[in-house]
């Protein structure tokens, strides 16, 4: 499979042209909280457009599949509610999950601008599986400094989360047994970094791409209740709440922006309430503090 960024005309944001490379693809489209996804089958080109404002009409972000003939572009199915790909987004945002059952029996030419994630690295192995995430430029260390909580839930999930509710992924346990990390910066372009999450997960049969109603992905995340305890004694350190709660109070402390934190509040607590209604199953955390 191979993965072109396509530049917009619409200021930090960027699209995507997912080549199968004739290569047939189980296409899974997962929405917040569904317990099947929506199932198709392709070998053609998709694409992940990010929205766009004509004539005062706003047209949202979309991944469809394309395929053309001598005669037109079809487009055989569509999956609305994609967040935009931002490049200068303040959380890492998730592009896909591939999942590889059986490998292509094409041989692959490397060229000097490819980017490539290797299955069969050793230092990887055994994995079947990687999520991409496209980050901005700016996600480094001061991020983890700013949002800490929702950073430490991010990096022990997978991205199923976004149908299961954030939990304690055994994939991150196994390798995190192993010595070994779920995930890592694996490029650097011009306008964004991209960050993949790698493992191996025997749920899968055939090849496939999986897409996610990502429109709340880092809501759900910064919405997990956590509570900070004693690392000996296990006793409570604070009451229970969602994480964006902490986050947010220790940007207050550290002479963030009101105003930046106030945006954030309300954005987070309209999500909470939203996500709440779905009756979503969710797991807390509980958060060891020496």
């Amino acid at each position: 499979m191979r993965i072109i960024p396509v530049p917009t005309k619409v200021a930090n944001t960027i699209d995507f042209k997912i080549s199968t490379l004739g290569n047939e693809y189980v296409i899974n489209y997962w929405a917040l909280g569904l317990q099947k996804p929506k199932y198709y089958r392709s070998n053609n080109e998709i694409t992940y457009h990010s929205s766009v404002k004509t004539k005062e009409k706003l047209k949202p972000g979309i991944i469809h599949e394309k395929s053309q003939n001598s005669v037109c572009i079809n487009y055989q199915y569509s999956f609305p509610k994609v967040t935009d790909i931002r490049v200068n987004t303040e959380f890492p945002l998730p592009l896909l999950k591939l999942s590889i059952n059986q490998k292509s029996g094409k041989t692959y030419t490397k060229k000097n601008d490819h980017v490539i994630f290797n299955f069969d690295d050793e230092s990887k192995t055994p994995i079947n599986t990687v999520e991409i995430y496209i980050a901005s430029k700016q996600y480094d260390e001061k991020f983890i400094e700013k949002w800490p909580f929702f950073d430490l839930l991010w990096e022990v999930s997978t991205i199923d989360y976004l149908v299961k509710g954030p939990e304690l992924s055994p994939q991150f346990l196994q390798r995190l047994d192993n010595g070994l990390v779920l995930c890592e910066m694996d490029a650097s372009f011009p306008q964004f970094n991209l960050i993949s999450k790698f493992y191996f997960d025997e749920n899968f049969t055939e090849n496939t791409i999986s897409f996610y109603e990502n429109f709340d992905y880092v809501s759900i995340l910064a919405s997990t209740r956590i509570q900070l305890i004693d690392e000996l004694t296990k006793e409570p350190r604070s009451p229970l709440a969602p994480a964006f709660v902490f986050d947010l109070s220790r940007q207050q402390n550290q002479g963030y922006p009101k105003k930046e934190i106030a945006v954030w509040n309300k954005f987070f607590n309209d999500s909470l309430n939203k996500i709440d209604r779905l009756g979503i199953h969710r797991t807390g955390f509980y958060i060891p503090q020496s």
